[in-house]
């Protein structure tokens, strides 16, 4: 590859690039007998794109893709892979772009791609090995003083176009110059407050982080600005180091042919790692403090590019353990992927495991952490328990989490920050959860200890102060170290302090449930996607619920249980529901309005528990509605009950009663479907007797009086009999109405007991049926034993009038009576009466 043509601002030092070459360690010196691997050619698939022109080119990797930019528009099959392993890359796919033409290709892992132009072809050959002349890597220059506002200057020359294009994985929105001279580099990223410059192989990519930013080619170079400035600091203050030279690559290489194997050597059948064996020297594997870190970084990445092949998986590895060391999860993960990439056999290594699985943790993915640390082999190891327990803590598994943070407190102790932050307040966490409030304390002391005066104003230590003060009874202090979180920048630690100070308050008598909800509710767009969340949101439907806003309340934990659906977290939702919902209506909802009630149970019906609890609520809430007279509404829930969840006895019950609802609805003909559809054998005589009199009641009331007799024939019980004085009192059969009476009244009171009230309408009711009989006897030997007893009784006069010996033969109907009598008013009386007490008498 031809050197890069410097810019005449900066031209690139000779010395830079001969350093490499001297670098080298002894070891690896060419066979003299074989071409010198910097001339030959890359072996390899190639990328071959046909501009049909000068052009400028752009080439940079991002999510295991390589991506590919021209300052030109090209068709969309411009480019295509030739030579021996084409199979290696990916599809040249377009990416939509404005300003020229975007394509990318799937990559595995290298350390630099070649890229040369040929006449109007542009060739990247992917290749391990770094061969030819290393790249020109372009100087950034921030102006921070610039008279038009801060700005950053790469020195870049001959650029003359800007490409923008989104990244189909990221989403975000890219600013690509490509560049006519190849070799000319950015080999790290470079992140500012506004912006941020990706790692590229040719050409400048911008990545805008403010949304005012620009990119534009001026005369020194490329200008990236924004409307009244960027905001630099100074290089000293920004923490930003001089890069590394060229050759040290976001990326390790492959092993070369007729090398030295390119592996760590994992014994063939691992042994399960002892429980005090320590699998991490966090401590050693950090290399100093952050004001070291690019300088370590960098040392560790050029000695993975410079290491001989038998040495760089070991090269590797240590950068993986430098990049968990110093809490950067998601790069330490990328490191051991090419690690295992190259030597697979490194998953059964128990030790290559736990570390995987603490960098997936750090980098948020649980699940994978949690199948790695479940690795066979480490089940009995103390620091790996210790991983575990921090993933048990994320997954809201208080009691495991502290267990193995108490269990592993002295491996936890030996940690340096920032592990030892991350692990000891989700360890704080899990105590203050579990009521272990001296652990808890501990472990706040030391992360202060450790981190000085400036910890005690981080949000997630105020946070766990506040916990720990409310937990102790200091309300006060728990307020205040709360809202201190609370007010923070941080969003996470401020959605987590709301929803502490919402139920603080609440159990103080401090905050309302409406208050409390319309807290939560802001609480939901303060921090979105995880299990926080959820747990806003269910809270914010447990609060409307006890604010007596049902509906809101459970619409609010239905749609928190959507958004995890098919999870144990859903589940639990479903059940509190259900629980609060059963809860509600045990006694039919006597706290809501009767209709409010039944809107309330229509619209959630489905949190109706299963069995009987289930089926007491529809009971209880169909008894309620009976009461008010919603008799339809009652019979379709008892109607539900009976067809499609109950079975034995106890559907038979609730059939009779449903058709006892029909009959009071006047719907005889569905009580007696009520009564066939739950019909079983084997029931006990009592409910045999029910269905029975409902049965005959409900003939009774079709006109088939007769059949409903026949069917109470055997059945000498007080409520048959009271059934036989409805059936003949409604056929004006006065004798017979007057014999089930009699049997249903019994022998007269003593004389020195007053008659009850409800005995004394059914000896009127059959003085009425005697009278309209014309069975003066009987009615005589009636006044002879109860005529006593009814001077004194409630209903005296009407009997009086009833029994006058002469008049009784006389009294035929009640037309008769009216006219006969009248002129007494207490006769009038006992119409009134008598109409007012026979359904209350007989029914």
């Amino acid at each position: 590859v031809a050197a890069a043509k410097p810019a005449p601002a900066s031209p690139p030092p000779k010395e830079a690039a001969a350093a490499p070459a001297s670098a080298k360690p002894e070891a690896a010196k060419p066979d003299p007998a074989k071409p010198d691997p910097a001339k030959a050619e890359p072996q390899g698939p190639t990328l071959v794109f046909d501009v049909g022109g000068p052009s400028s080119i752009a080439v940079y990797p991002r999510a295991g893709h390589l991506y590919i930019v021209f300052d030109k528009p090209l068709p969309i099959g411009a480019g295509k892979a030739i030579g021996a392993g084409t199979g290696t890359v990916g599809a040249i796919e377009p990416v939509p772009a404005t300003g020229g033409s975007a394509f990318r290709t799937r990559i595995g892992p290298l350390v630099w791609p070649k890229i040369e132009r040929q006449g109007t072809s542009w060739k990247i050959t992917p290749t391990s090995r770094l061969t030819g002349t290393p790249p020109f890597q372009l100087k950034i220059d921030p102006e921070p003083d610039f008279l038009l506002g801060g700005r950053l200057v790469v020195r870049a020359a001959d650029a003359a176009n800007v490409v923008t294009l989104s990244d189909p994985d990221v989403g975000d929105r890219l600013q690509v110059v490509p560049l006519p001279v190849p070799g000319n580099a950015i080999p790290e990223s470079h992140r500012y407050a506004d912006l941020e410059l990706l790692p590229s192989y040719q050409g400048v990519v911008v990545r805008p982080i403010a949304d005012a930013v620009t990119v534009r080619p001026v005369k020194e170079g490329v200008e990236v600005t924004a409307a009244g400035g960027l905001h630099l600091s100074p290089m000293a203050d920004a923490g930003n180091r001089p890069a590394a030279p060229a050759q040290t690559a976001a990326l390790p290489p492959k092993p070369t042919p007729g090398a030295a194997p390119n592996t760590l050597t994992p014994p063939a059948d691992p042994k399960p790692v002892p429980a005090g064996r320590r699998l991490f020297d966090l401590p050693a594997w950090k290399k100093g403090d952050l004001d070291h870190y690019t300088e370590a970084r960098q040392n560790l990445q050029l000695g993975v590019v410079n290491a001989p092949d038998s040495e760089r998986p070991r090269a590797q590895l240590d950068l993986a353990r430098f990049y968990l060391a110093n809490g950067f999860g998601q790069e330490a993960i990328g490191m051991m992927d090419v690690l295992q990439e190259a030597q697979p056999d490194l998953e059964g290594w128990p030790e290559f495991r736990a570390l995987r699985g603490a960098a997936r943790f750090l980098a948020g993915n649980t699940d994978a952490a949690a199948e790695d640390l479940a690795h066979p082999n480490l089940a009995n190891n103390g620091e790996a328990a210790l991983w575990r327990a921090a993933i048990a803590a994320d997954r809201n598994d208080w009691p495991a989490a502290q267990a193995g943070f108490k269990a592993a407190a002295p491996i936890l102790n030996s940690y340096p920050d920032p592990i030892l932050t991350k692990l000891a307040t989700r360890a704080a966490e899990a105590a203050l959860r579990t009521g272990d409030m001296p652990f808890a304390k501990r472990l706040l002391d030391r992360i202060v200890e450790r981190g000085g005066t400036d910890a005690e104003e981080r949000p997630d230590i105020q946070y766990l102060r506040g916990l720990y003060y409310a937990q102790t009874n200091e309300p006060e202090r728990a307020q205040e170290q709360l809202n201190a979180s609370y007010n923070s920048l941080d969003r996470y630690y401020r959605a987590k302090a709301g929803l502490a100070l919402v139920n603080l308050q609440l159990a103080e008598g401090r905050m309302s449930p409406p208050a409390a909800a319309e807290r939560l509710a802001g609480l939901t767009f303060t921090w979105r996607g995880d299990e926080l969340e959820m747990q806003i949101r269910q809270r914010m439907g447990e609060v409307l619920i006890a604010a007596g806003q049902y509906a809101d309340g459970f619409n609010a934990m239905k749609e928190t249980a959507a958004l995890v659906a098919d999870t144990p977290r859903a589940e639990e939702i479903t059940r509190e529901m259900s629980r609060i919902f059963s809860d509600l209506y045990k006694d039919g909802a006597q706290k809501l309005p009767t209709i409010e009630a039944l809107q309330l149970y229509d619209q959630f019906r489905e949190l109706t528990p299963v069995g009987e609890a289930g089926d007491e609520v529809i009971r209880q809430l169909a008894e309620r509605l009976i009461s008010v007279d919603l008799l339809n509404r009652a019979a379709d829930l008892l109607q539900h009950q009976v067809e499609y969840r109950l079975s034995g006895e106890d559907k038979a019950r609730v059939g009779t009663r449903l058709a006892s609802v029909r009959l009071l609805d006047n719907k005889p003909e569905e009580a007696l479907r009520a009564l066939e559809l739950s019909n079983v054998p084997n029931l006990p005589a009592d409910l045999v007797g029910e269905r029975r009199l409902m049965q005959a009641k409900a003939l009774a009331e079709l006109g088939r009086g007769d059949e409903a007799l026949l069917l109470l024939s055997e059945d000498d019980s007080k409520p048959a009999n009271s059934l036989r004085v409805d059936i003949a009192w409604r056929a004006q059969k006065w004798e017979a109405a007057a014999f089930a009476l009699n049997k249903l009244i019994g022998p007269p009171p003593p004389p020195t007991q007053p008659i009850n009230p409800a005995t004394s309408q059914l000896v009127l009711n059959r003085a009425v049926a005697l009278a309209l009989a014309g069975d003066g006897t009987n009615l005589n030997l009636l006044r002879k034993e109860f005529g006593s007893a009814m001077t004194n009784g409630p209903d005296a006069d009407a009997f009086r009038v009833l029994t006058r010996p002469e008049q009784a033969l006389g009294l035929i109907d009640v037309n008769t009576v009216r006219s006969r009598v009248a002129e007494v008013d207490m006769f009038q009386k006992f119409l009134k009466n008598y109409r007012g007490k026979q359904s209350a008498a007989i029914n």
